[in-house]
């Protein structure tokens, strides 16, 4: 097939739509590239979990506003937008958050590449800022004693990214310190918004409520075998099971941030690295599942000593 005849075909007809945007320009459809978005140097808050730019209203599954998420990360293998894998939080100006699932053992350190400051995928937004990984460092207990448990991992980057009005740090929870079940929280990331499909190309945002472990715990025991995992004190879980909302993580939002906003200091915190939830992503209601996240505040202490070892 003529390489244009992809912007035809049914199969790829909304994967070209997106791709060729800034790849190749084979499509007829073009949309011009948005003006450079001015960035003020510094961190303008001089504090971590607030952001410049206001989260705006959040209903169902959106676009993010370009800056509202500052902390939120992109990891790639290797170079160019085609190999974006995972999410993260930025936690320091050198450090990030994930899961340990994103960290594969047959991929060397120098195959990562982590982007911050990025809101469209596929066009320069004039406040990215790359950085190679220096050290991956995954929980020795991961999958331990149960698969998924302990799912989170951390990242140095070769030199600190520079904070400023798009980028900055999320704060962390205090050690076993829950948040309370009428938090707002939120999960952003560049997962796929239908499946099957493609990791999307706009940064996304959705607030979820949270549930209880009990809760989250039954459902998880009504699945199918294939899909049936243990919910552990090391997870958090939230979602909303209702027929008609289909907001949850998926493929691409994995180690992304689940923050939730201190009512006190109105600062965000991160409770959560994505982790898994259901394989076909809550677009199959009978096979629905609530999104399950790496618990942060049981990883604290953990944070702490890897960050002060390396």
């Amino acid at each position: 097939m003529d390489r244009k005849g992809y912007c035809y075909a049914p199969k790829y007809f909304d994967l070209m739509k997106i791709y060729c945007e800034k790849t190749c320009n084979l499509c007829d459809v073009t949309t011009p590239e948005p003006p450079p978005i001015p960035v003020q140097p510094g961190n303008p808050l001089g504090e971590c979990g607030k952001s410049v730019v206001p989260q705006g209203r959040v209903i169902g599954g959106t676009d993010a506003l370009h800056g509202s998420w500052p902390w939120q990360v992109g990891l790639y293998r290797g170079d160019g937008d085609s190999k974006f894998f995972c999410g993260g939080s930025l936690i320091r100006p050198d450090w990030v958050v994930t899961a340990a699932h994103c960290i594969k053992d047959k991929f060397q350190v120098t195959d990562y590449r982590v982007r911050v400051g990025d809101w469209h995928r596929f066009y320069p937004d004039g406040t990215e800022q790359v950085r190679n990984a220096s050290k991956l460092i995954k929980h020795s207990q991961h999958n331990h004693p149960s698969p998924a448990n302990n799912d989170i991992a951390l990242i140095k980057l070769e030199r600190p990214v520079m904070l400023n009005s798009h980028v900055n740090t999320i704060c962390l929870p205090q050690r076993g310190v829950d948040v309370a079940i009428n938090s707002k929280c939120y999960i952003t990331g560049w997962g796929k918004v239908k499946h099957p499909g493609a990791p999307y190309y706009k940064l996304q945002q959705a607030q979820l409520p949270l549930v209880s472990n009990a809760e989250c715990s039954a459902k998880a025991a009504a699945s199918p075998p294939a899909a049936r995992l243990n919910i552990t004190p090391q997870m958090v879980c939230a979602g909303d099971l209702d027929p008609s909302d289909m907001q949850g993580g998926c493929h691409g939002d994995s180690g992304g941030p689940f923050v939730c906003k201190d009512s006190t200091s109105g600062k965000f915190v991160l409770e959560g690295a994505v982790s898994w939830g259901s394989t076909n992503c809550n677009f199959v209601q009978q096979n629905k599942q609530y999104t399950v996240f790496a618990r942060v505040s049981e990883f604290r202490d953990w944070i702490d000593q890897q960050i002060a070892l390396n």
